[in-house]
């Protein structure tokens, strides 16, 4: 029986923010404008709360993000995002409307006018982006990854993507060192994954073949996986059985379908920071998106 591991440090964000273990949870449900309704895939039974660290470049200095992020895991699907990307929605679209009070207009007689003037880093307002919109879908039984993806860099469109892939292989060394995790007793195996060299904890006492991120493959579920450098870190911080819940994924069509390589170009125009404008009749309003750091990929290549 999985035991309920108390979130402590998590309460205060519950006082604001309930999540319902009665709603359904819309795995693809990025895209909010999609005509077609989400298909039911099955019901979860588990989640898992898992603090991220991860390295940034600031300032020119290196320094470590933390994010939180769930999994939500039935039988054989399970969705991994980040827990709070609608707050950290809510709080982009109070930044920008700020922004465009404070922002000055520029009257134009033409564009090329328009791009002259804008182009003048004095003129514009700015407001500031952390955010990842990303779902990762694991289907374990047809062994498909599926991520989806919102590149919402445009005001004036939002544009939705999905990157459908084989689960990458993840050949493991299971080692014969233990050590107890939230309880639960683990056991350290190791593997090479796109790049990077990492070592797992995972328990056998919850038999589920899955983890943080695209990590999967063990007789068991992954409690922590930290690289050989110190750089990447997942850590499970809190375990929870679910009822009511139910992961659904969306229609493909709803999606601009791409390759690794093009979902890359995607992501790193993402993470950049760009020129924003907005019209009122001849009045051009501008402002800045700025990322306040350079994010270092997880993954190193494509193998």
């Amino acid at each position: 029986m999985i035991r309920i591991i108390p979130l402590l440090l998590l309460f205060n964000f519950f006082e604001q923010f309930s999540y319902s273990q009665d709603s359904v949870l819309l795995v693809g449900g990025i895209n909010r404008y999609a005509e077609i309704p989400p298909q039911q895939l099955e019901n979860a039974h588990l989640r898992v709360w898992y603090e991220f660290n991860h390295p940034i470049k600031k300032d020119s200095k290196r320094q470590v993000m933390r994010d939180t992020m769930f999994l939500v895991a039935g039988n054989r699907y399970s969705v991994y995002y980040d827990w709070s990307r609608e707050l950290k929605y809510k709080k982009m679209i109070g930044q920008l409307d700020f922004a465009k009070e404070t922002t000055e207009s520029i009257i134009y007689s033409s564009f090329d006018k328009f791009l002259e003037v804008a182009l003048d880093d004095q003129r514009l307002s700015e407001f500031k982006m952390n955010r990842d919109n990303s779902e990762i879908l694991k289907d374990r039984q047809q062994q498909i990854l599926t991520t989806t993806d919102m590149n919402d860099t445009d005001l004036l469109k939002e544009d939705f993507y999905l990157l459908e892939e084989k689960m990458a292989p993840q050949v493991w060394q299971v080692h014969s060192d233990t050590m107890f995790f939230l309880g639960y007793k683990c056991q350290r195996a190791t593997c090479n994954f796109r790049g990077r060299d990492y070592s797992a904890w995972f328990t056998t006492e919850i038999p589920l073949s899955d983890g943080p991120y695209k990590f999967y493959g063990l007789p068991g579920l992954i409690l922590s996986v930290e690289d050989s450098d110190n750089q990447i870190q997942f850590r499970a911080i809190g375990i929870e059985q679910l009822t009511g819940v139910v992961i659904v994924t969306e229609n493909k069509n709803n999606f601009i379908q791409c390759t690794p390589e093009q979902y890359k170009k995607v992501k790193k125009r993402m993470k950049e920071t760009v020129v924003l404008y907005y019209s009122r009749g001849v009045s051009l309003f501008v402002t800045k998106r700025f990322v306040p750091a350079e994010y270092i990929p997880i993954e190193l290549t494509n193998e």
